[in-house]
């Protein structure tokens, strides 16, 4: 395309136009608006993102089909990053990821939907609102006529005008509603969207952690939605602002006033630990026939007030007081040792009732 006929064609003139327009506004001005103001235009600038986020697609579109010509030898390269998503990010931003998804969305777009885009380009509707109603028209079943997904399609853009994201979503994954002719027919359709969903978490399902080597560890979790529901719904009731969560008195056994006044996310962690700490051992399968049982080995000084150190069973050492701590909800196994640590006697476990120390 010549130099000439970039200055006739409207779209640079566009985005020209429309840069140089917002240029010309420092963002200072916004302090002499009135805030009613201010709210209306923020939802007007929401309507110009839209619109921009469609012209963004429609480019993106451009890339991908001018990448993929090239890779099959039909046209020339379209850039140095090895897919659109990277020479998108190489040429403002740097957000790969970012990048990636807005080429997935309008490549989504385009294959699943015929108004979507036009109701984006309108302002109409917001990005997330045309991505949820493109996965939506995806998983509408194989049997779906033209007329039928574009029957959903509507009754989808309209919904988007009064339903919150969440809902939206819900509301997509019982879509069929707009031409199914029973309500046994949606709730089947509905069963097989959320079996498939169930499988691909499931897949997803991940836990890694890591140790800080500064007394914390930090991990990483990716849970399914039905047991995610499950873990916040307990933590939130352990870590509610009536309990008391964070470390307890090794003299007095009681819970110390640090619960109180903390972060949420702190108060989460610690509502976390509770559970880690009283997990069933003696019911949980073992691992290549070693028990999955921590052990805090302590000697019978340290028990009984003293500040020598405990170690567990993996090496990790630990302050007297918090093996005091650990003591007080744990079973205890009295050990004899020759003085090199070798166990000469080991008594039975039994859980410690005050008098821990007596078996040994």
């Amino acid at each position: 395309m010549s130099v000439a006929a970039l200055d006739t064609h409207p779209v640079p003139a566009c985005v020209r136009a429309a840069r140089e327009a917002f240029s010309a506004v420092p963002t200072a001005a916004w302090d002499g608006l009135e805030t009613t103001e201010v709210r209306r235009l923020i939802g007007e600038l929401g309507r110009l993102e839209s619109q921009v986020a469609a012209h963004k697609m429609a480019a993106a579109r451009v890339l991908e089909k001018a990448r993929k010509a090239a890779a099959n030898g039909d046209g020339p390269r379209t850039g140095t990053g090895t897919s659109t998503g990277a020479t998108i990010s190489i040429d403002f931003g740097g957000d790969r990821s970012g990048a990636d998804a807005l080429v997935n969305t309008a490549e989504r777009i385009a294959e699943q939907t015929t108004l979507t885009e036009n109701a984006l380009a309108a302002g109409v509707i917001s990005t997330k609102q045309a991505d949820i109603i493109s996965r939506a028209l995806a998983k509408l079943p194989e049997d779906v006529t033209n007329e039928q997904r574009e029957r959903c399609e509507e009754t989808l853009l309209k919904d988007a005008q009064r339903l919150t994201l969440k809902d939206l979503r819900l509301r997509g994954a019982r879509i069929t509603e707009a031409y199914r002719k029973t309500v046994d027919e949606v709730d089947a359709d509905e069963d097989e969207i959320l079996r498939k969903k169930e499988e691909a978490a499931r897949a997803k399902t991940s836990f890694s952690m890591w140790d800080n080597n500064d007394g914390t560890v930090t991990g990483r979790f990716t849970l399914p939605e039905a047991q995610g529901a499950m873990l916040k719904t307990a933590l939130d009731a352990l870590a509610a602002p009536h309990q008391k969560v964070g470390t307890v008195n090794a003299a007095t056994g009681e819970f110390d006033e640090v619960g109180f006044g903390q972060t949420y996310p702190q108060r989460l962690g610690h509502a976390f630990a509770t559970p880690v700490e009283h997990l069933p051992a003696d019911r949980l399968p073992t691992n290549g026939g070693v028990s999955a049982v921590v052990t805090v080995n302590l000697d019978l000084d340290t028990l009984m007030g003293g500040l020598k150190a405990a170690g567990l069973s993996d090496g990790t050492r630990i302050s007297a007081g918090e093996a005091r701590r650990l003591a007080c909800s744990a079973q205890i196994v009295p050990m004899v040792l020759d003085g090199k640590p070798l166990p000469l006697d080991l008594g039975s476990a039994n859980r410690n009732g005050g008098t821990p120390a007596q078996g040994a």
